[in-house]
């Protein structure tokens, strides 16, 4: 007997937590890239993934597309300096210890992810951490819909952060692609989003950001040979037509000083995008 791979696994239990009711049977997905289309076990595991995904309501994203521009992640020290030479050396009350310049523009340089979490936390009133309540979240991981972002900046955007049980987080990252959820992810916030990502305009505008480095799509992974195509360590990705919804997803919006989860359905017939 041996140990059974962790990712086939957490498979089988997004398979066997799907309802029984599911349209999926009745619902044909074309394969982005192939002819084919996807089999029953690949649509049931996106359609249950989607039970642990909570995304940013687009009325949230269009009064702030990005919360707090001037942070970035930036795991490193290189380059870093205490002094900051643009911004205030205060936010929120707090002093900031870390900056870096980016392309002539000053951040606020982030070691971890913990600023998503709070930008997530500002969209939509989950505490995700502050501890001494007795309301904040465990088990969730805020990721990057679409991975890393052509431009730092959108490391705080809304339509680029969602909400998802630790478990399964694995999935949308590189080392652990699953390449049919993470075309779901990134079509879902596309849809759902579509007044701002389809107008890079908006965004140059408002934060500068060049228009090719807004140019965010349904994405899927480059592939030869059935076998995903790698640059150095980073998966190749593709512009592909979004993915065709059969279920409703969870979205989040404030509700005084709470939230409320809704249920919506990403619709890519109404934007043509079949």
């Amino acid at each position: 007997m041996f140990i059974r791979d962790g990712n086939e696994v957490l498979k089988d239990i997004l398979i066997n937590n799907l309802e029984s009711d599911s349209s999926v049977k009745s619902t044909s997905v074309k394969h982005p890239i192939y002819s084919h289309d996807l089999s029953l076990r690949e649509k049931n595991i996106v359609e249950s993934f989607f039970k642990y995904v909570y995304l940013i309501h687009p009325s949230e994203v269009e009064k702030a597309p990005v919360i707090h521009p001037e942070f970035i992640r930036y795991p490193t020290d290189k380059e870093v300096y205490k002094e900051p030479k643009q911004l205030d050396n205060f936010f929120l009350g707090r002093k900031w210890s870390r900056y870096v310049t980016v392309d002539g523009k000053e951040y606020r340089a982030a070691k971890n992810n913990v600023r998503a979490k709070y930008a997530f936390r500002d969209y939509t009133n989950v505490n995700l951490t502050n501890d001494k309540t007795s309301n904040r979240l465990y088990g969730y991981t805020v990721a990057h819909i679409f991975g890393g972002a052509n431009n730092p900046i959108l490391f705080s955007a809304g339509f680029n952060l969602a909400l998802i049980l630790d478990g399964f987080v694995k999935f949308t990252d590189e080392q652990h692609l699953n390449s049919e959820i993470f075309w779901a992810l990134t079509s879902a916030s596309y849809l759902l989003n579509y007044s701002i990502l389809n107008n890079p305009r908006l965004i140059h505008q408002k934060y500068g950001i060049p228009f090719q480095e807004n140019d965010l799509f349904p994405l899927f992974p480059m592939m030869k040979d059935n076998k995903i195509i790698k640059e150095g360590f980073r998966i190749k990705y593709q512009r592909v037509p979004a993915f065709p919804f059969w279920f409703d997803i969870n979205v989040i919006r404030k509700n005084g000083n709470t939230y409320k989860i809704e249920k919506v359905r990403p619709d890519c017939k109404r934007r043509g995008l079949q």
